[in-house]
């Protein structure tokens, strides 16, 4: 079983989002960010999932990572 929070939401216009999760397996304790990805035909763009590690997902330098860096740090927060 996964549980899973969303961190993140991307809109790229006419209702079209894809959507970012903070994942674990609850069986294996493994974390991992979940992309889902939405299908827009007006640019030929599938849609899909994505799984990334966590450290992969934060070597990218955008709004996302600061997302999750800013979700993460109320995780933090909320236990001091």
């Amino acid at each position: 079983m996964i549980a899973e929070i969303e961190f993140h939401r991307h809109t790229h216009g006419r209702g079209i989002e894809d959507l970012f999760f903070l994942s674990r397996d609850e069986t294996s304790g493994h974390v991992f960010v979940r992309q889902q990805c939405a299908a827009d035909p007006n640019e030929g763009r599938q849609g899909g999932e994505v799984s990334l590690s966590v450290g992969d997902f934060l070597r990218g330098d955008g709004e996302r990572q600061a997302a999750l860096l800013k979700f993460i740090g109320t995780l933090v927060s909320s236990r001091a």
